[in-house]
């Protein structure tokens, strides 16, 4: 693209365009999807910026300007399209809409691209809603829709696609659908008060799937824990995509989750469900990873007087879920990421000076035994990350019987074996 001159693009731009449009080529490509979407995409890439693209194209291909060439190139796909009805395969249909989300992601015009979605979408979206009950349908609809959503300027299309994606999430295991809502959030700002309420059914539909009542009871857990031993369907992947959406929203558009009632009242949803499923015994590492994530976000972002009495109200709940699972997890892989959160919010990072406060009074509130002052006093002491996950690390196989403990022998210390079992340590266990 950089480096020939715009003759030359032109007659590349020509060669594949008649490539594509030969019988026998087409069917090759046919049969090799991938391929044919990197040829689809470089085509349309390849001649974005021309000034005149029909001046370096030859007439019988196309004449006119870049909006030509993107009519030259989707014929097919939109042809095939208007040949599909409910009994179509859905896998022919998953195939166009591979090749219809690649060539779009190849109009690097946003208006031109915009423009081309506003024509074809009502054919769009009536095949896709016919056909989302199949797995690929579903996964390639939702690339052609992250690929438009950012330079789609009709709202009730934005609209209409979140729609599609939260009914597809809510009957279907497809965490995948929920990319799309992510990127609604950073690309349009105006509709944010429509992404707030689709990120509330979101998790209602998430709740739905781990057996979760956010209510904060104790039965929450109980079948929170019940769900993870009998699971549906791949409750790593959702709970990895659910957070992946949640950080992309608080990176993009933070006031989301804590600028009104409704949206702080859905973080504390989301960090209560964080702070069970931290606390059970799940033994999905990709779970806790995505997890002690979103609370490392979180953690990051600079709060008012509001959110600070939000993060007060989960403080005890998070700091005592944080230390649960160090208690029952052996595996030191298992607590790293648990170890990060708990160095960030101590030592490290631009941590809120109001969160960490509230870190310090609530360990030190439950921490009353003398192994509990110990210990709390060499966390706070640890300022090395790797020193820290080490004594964490330390500290959990003790707690469970396993090793000494990581302080010093002549400490003041109460073994958990003891007839007298500290509140700290009965907490733990």
């Amino acid at each position: 693209k950089r480096k020939v001159g715009l003759a030359v693009r032109g007659d590349c731009i020509q060669v594949l365009l008649a490539t594509i449009n030969q019988d026998a080529v087409h069917q090759t490509l046919q049969a090799q999807q991938v391929a044919y979407g990197d040829v689809f995409e470089a085509l349309l890439r390849l001649g974005h910026n021309f000034p005149d693209a029909g001046a370096y194209i030859h007439h019988n291909v196309a004449t006119g300007n870049y909006v030509r060439l993107v009519n030259c190139a989707f014929p097919r796909l939109v042809a095939s399209l208007q040949s599909m009805g409910p009994t179509s395969n859905p896998l022919e249909v998953a195939h166009v809409l591979y090749l219809l989300a690649r060539g779009l992601r190849g109009i690097q015009n946003l208006p031109i691209r915009d423009a081309f979605l506003a024509q074809e979408w009502p054919l769009v979206a009536t095949i896709v809603a016919l056909h989302g009950g199949h797995p690929k349908v579903r996964e390639h609809a939702v690339d052609l829709f992250v690929a438009v959503v950012p330079s789609t300027a009709n709202p009730d299309t934005l609209v209409a696609m979140a729609r599609l994606c939260l009914h597809w999430h809510d009957q279907h295991a497809a965490p995948h659908a929920l990319s799309c809502l992510g990127v609604l959030a950073a690309s349009h700002p105006a509709l944010h008060p429509q992404v707030l309420d689709f990120l509330v059914v979101a998790f209602r539909s998430f709740c739905v799937k781990f057996n979760y009542v956010p209510n904060g009871s104790s039965s929450s857990r109980v079948a929170l824990l019940q769900r993870f031993q009998h699971p549906p369907e791949d409750l790593a992947l959702e709970a990895t995509q659910f957070f992946l959406l949640l950080r992309e929203v608080l990176r993009s558009a933070p006031a989301l989750l804590l600028g009104h009632t409704t949206s702080s009242q859905l973080l504390v949803e989301v960090l209560q469900f964080c702070c069970d499923v931290v606390a059970v015994d799940h033994k999905l590492p990709d779970v806790t990873d995505a997890v002690c994530a979103f609370f490392s976000d979180v953690l990051a972002l600079e709060y008012d007087s509001g959110g600070g009495g939000l993060l007060q109200r989960m403080a005890v709940a998070w700091v005592q879920s944080l230390l649960v699972f160090v208690a029952m997890s052996t595996i030191s892989t298992k607590t790293r990421c648990v170890s990060n959160v708990f160095h960030q919010a101590l030592h490290a990072g631009p941590v809120d000076s109001t969160l960490r406060g509230l870190v310090f009074f609530e360990s030190f509130l439950m921490w009353l035994s003398a192994d509990a002052q110990v210990l709390a006093q060499s966390m706070l002491q640890l300022k090395d990350r790797r020193k820290f996950q080490v004594f964490l690390n330390t500290t959990s196989m003790y707690l469970q019987g396993y090793g000494p403990p990581p302080w010093m022998a002549t400490s003041p210390v109460l073994s958990p074996r003891g007839a007298t079992i500290p509140s700290f340590l009965d907490v733990l266990h």
